[in-house]
């Protein structure tokens, strides 16, 4: 059972990303940060270095109901990765009255890579990762 609290786990993976970074200095750690960026643009930099850190390896990444919809399904004990998905929530800006979405929080999330789903083959969905909102 897991005990962290939601604020703690966030902080968790500030402190990776924080980690992360101070680890990329080598030429070769530069290079497969920057191929890692090029795989997951649509990511803060911030989950970029959490996916990293978390699975190299991966090639695409996404929550596991986003799998379901696309006709795919994470394997059953895969490890998720952990990145931080903001909490919006409409705020009322004083100056004119009107409630606008605004980014109030983080909230820890799991998204899984490709190689731990089975189901419809992967060129299908490459249209879907390209044209996708980033996180």
């Amino acid at each position: 059972m897991d005990t962290l609290t939601a604020s703690d786990r966030v902080h968790a993976l500030i402190g990776e990303v924080k980690a992360g970074v101070a680890r990329v200095q080598g030429s070769e750690d530069w290079k497969r940060w920057l191929d890692m960026c090029s795989r997951f643009w649509r990511y803060s930099f911030c989950n970029q270095m959490l996916i990293a850190i978390q699975q190299p390896a991966a090639t695409q990444v996404a929550g596991f109901n986003t799998w379901k919809k696309l006709g795919r399904w994470v394997r059953n004990g895969e490890q998720g990765i952990r990145i931080l998905a903001p909490l919006v929530s409409k705020v009322e800006d004083l100056a004119t009255g009107t409630k606008e979405p605004r980014v109030v929080g983080f909230k820890s999330v799991c998204v899984f890579d490709a190689a731990q789903t089975d189901g419809e083959a992967l060129e299908l969905l490459r249209e879907f990762f390209k044209n996708s909102k980033p996180l």
